[in-house]
């Protein structure tokens, strides 16, 4: 006899959307710190050299946005996948 997995499926689908949301409030977060630096940069600060490392930080940011967001992506991808999977392969019938 082969090895049974259970798989709960609403459990996996609420921790996908917490992971998700936690993935959104990331990239939220660093849009507002990106916004912060770019109010200083255009507004308190005139110096060409802080400027310029403002600038770059900044840029440096971005692609951690699109990782964070490109990630929850693929784990929502693979998880609805699996469920998909499971639904599928579900041969689970009721008796009395």
């Amino acid at each position: 006899m082969g090895k049974k997995v259970v798989n709960a499926e609403n459990e996996l689908s609420i921790e996908v959307n917490k992971i998700n949301s936690y993935g959104e409030f990331l990239c939220r977060s660093i849009e507002k710190y990106i916004a912060i630096l770019s109010t200083i940069q255009n507004g308190a600060i005139k110096d060409q050299l802080i400027c310029a490392k403002l600038s770059n930080l900044a840029s440096q940011l971005k692609p951690y946005k699109s990782s964070v967001w490109a990630e929850c992506e693929k784990l929502s991808s693979y998880v609805k996948s699996d469920i998909n999977e499971i639904e599928k392969a579900d041969n689970f019938k009721f008796t009395e």
